[in-house]
């Protein structure tokens, strides 16, 4: 036992020397795991449940709570009722919070979000500043948006999954005034949690639920299992730990990163985010969900003139192209034109069949090209055997360059069904799990923006389908010591199948005010 409120450092401004803890949903399973471990580090908590007739079973942990200083409040917090109650609480003892922790869930967004929202109202111009909010998160709730909860968790659980997918973008949203305030908001999130009420009840009525769990949690580098007293152990570390963390920080309970809460503040949201975790020793999980299909689905070029040994096309450059990159087309993208500009005269011959990238010997990106541009694409055969077609190309902006791409050779597939991932964008997978594993992107980071400068000796192999997992293996080259500068080799399995793979990537991390100016002059350029 760490007792006292020194184990947890004391909260500035705090009204007396005790700090002060609000945990709703704290009768039982997780919330009472996490009020037993912060009253035994000296908090003194105010345990809100929402029951009255289940106040018998509380006996034990309320007992608790009243011994070191805390409260017990029954009262519902979907109701403003049930919030003014926990604020009379605060305020009576002198009106500063030092520690929120939203724990109680279910299956309505009343609870899960609305309620939510409206405590984060209540509280946050309460807070201390060097307080803490934590939203004890489900894997299923963090994934959902990219896969089908039920093949993740146990039947039932997709009625609840999407509001707390809700409520953990809508408290991200509030974390500007948390900032103001001087309060961090961290994101446990744990596994199956093996002794809660909810995971006996799932496991009774889904006899794979488990199963289905740990095969997830495993293909994304995550811990299988849990237990209640590891939550509240993991919750009383986060607020310890608060002034060495990143705000927003999330925790999978076993080091690995959040790579996609990293890449969705660089890349300006969810559409160009490819890789999803991120273990300590550098290899990166991603699943091909819906939203990367979509992306996978968007063509640039509708067009094209000339022959088999040479194609050229004109493109303008549309906002919906650059989605996610910073209002820039991104590089992949411009290797995709290329190769949609040779599609486009092969399948006036054939339109039963489909060009895929399967090599590329080289790529350098080489200028900005941002909406409104007129994208000059030409391609053209060097091949020196029939037997082996290998094509060159050059992607202009108002006569100069912007991409050369050296060596494409293709194979032929069938038209494809909309449900796989396109070579481009498993280039791009490898460049975000560059670097991730290099360490250039993260929450501390997040004053420098990344430009893919080139790839090379890059193959590809069978794409990735819905629903798969990638698992992303980075060998990071020496770069002297320049921190601006990231280079290194990338393979991406798809299961054992080995998908993609590129000899050299390079990237270079540039200040963002620089990157966004260097955007601003192109985009008026544009116009």
């Amino acid at each position: 036992m760490i007792g006292g409120p020194e184990a947890v450092g004391r909260m500035e401004e705090s009204a007396s020397s005790q700090p002060v803890a609000i945990i709703t949903g704290a009768s039982r399973d997780i919330g009472r795991g996490i009020a037993e471990e912060l009253s035994r580090e000296g908090f003194a908590v105010i345990a809100n449940h929402r029951d009255p007739q289940k106040e018998k079973r509380n006996t034990e942990i309320r007992e608790i709570i009243e011994s070191t200083g805390g409260e017990w409040h029954v009262g519902d917090i979907t109701t403003p009722e049930g919030r003014s109650g926990l604020a009379d609480i605060v305020d009576r003892r002198g009106g500063k919070l030092d520690l929120l922790v939203l724990n109680a869930a279910g299956p309505s967004r009343e609870l899960n979000v609305v309620a939510n929202m409206a405590l984060i109202d209540a509280f946050l111009p309460r807070m201390s500043k060097g307080g803490v909010i934590i939203f004890p998160q489900s894997t299923a709730g963090h994934f959902v948006d990219l896969i089908d909860p039920s093949q993740m968790t146990a039947s039932g659980y997709e009625n609840v999954a999407p509001s707390k997918n809700e409520a953990e973008r809508e408290l991200k949203m509030r974390m500007e005034k948390m900032d103001e305030q001087g309060v961090k908001f961290f994101i446990p999130v744990p596994p199956e949690v093996s002794d809660t009420t909810n995971i006996r009840l799932f496991s009774f009525r889904d006899k794979d639920a488990l199963a289905k769990s740990a095969a997830f949690s495993r293909s994304l580098g995550l811990p299988e299992r849990m237990t209640i007293r590891d939550v509240g152990k993991k919750v009383a570390e986060l607020v310890r730990r608060k002034d060495e963390l990143p705000q927003g920080y999330t925790d999978f309970f076993n080091g690995t990163i959040d790579a996609r809460s990293v890449l969705r503040t660089i890349y300006d949201g969810d559409n160009a985010v490819y890789v999803d975790t991120l273990e300590e020793n550098g290899v990166g999980h991603s699943i091909v969900s819906e939203l990367r299909l979509e992306e996978a689905n968007l063509r640039l070029v509708e067009e094209a003139e000339g022959d088999l040994y040479r194609a050229t096309a004109t493109v303008q450059v549309k906002p919906e192209h650059t989605i996610g990159h910073f209002g820039v087309l991104p590089g992949h993208k411009g290797v995709r034109a290329a190769v949609e500009t040779l599609q486009r005269i092969f399948e006036k011959d054939d339109p039963r069949l489909t060009l895929q990238l399967a090599s590329v010997q080289n790529v350098a990106f080489i200028g900005i090209i941002v909406p409104g541009n007129i994208m000059n694409i030409a391609v053209e055969d060097i091949s020196e055997d029939l037997r082996d077609l290998v094509y060159n190309a050059v992607i202009s902006v108002d006569g100069q360059i912007c991409h050369k791409i050296e060596g494409m050779r293709f194979g032929v597939t069938d038209k494809p069904d909309g449900e796989s991932l396109r070579p481009d964008q498993l280039a791009e997978v490898m460049a975000q799990g560059m670097g991730l594993s290099t360490g250039g992107f993260s929450l501390e980071h997040q004053d420098k923006l990344p430009l893919f400068n080139s790839f090379s000796e890059a193959r590809f192999g069978r794409m990735p389908q819905r629903g798969e997992t990638l698992r992303v293996e980075s060998s990071i080259a020496d770069t002297g010591g320049d921190e601006r500068r990231v280079e290194g080799a990338v393979r991406i399995f798809c299961g054992e199948d080995l998908v993609a793979e590129a000899g050299s990537l390079k990237a270079s991390m540039w200040p963002a005010n620089f990157v966004r100016s260097r955007i601003a002059r192109a985009q008026i350029a544009a116009t």
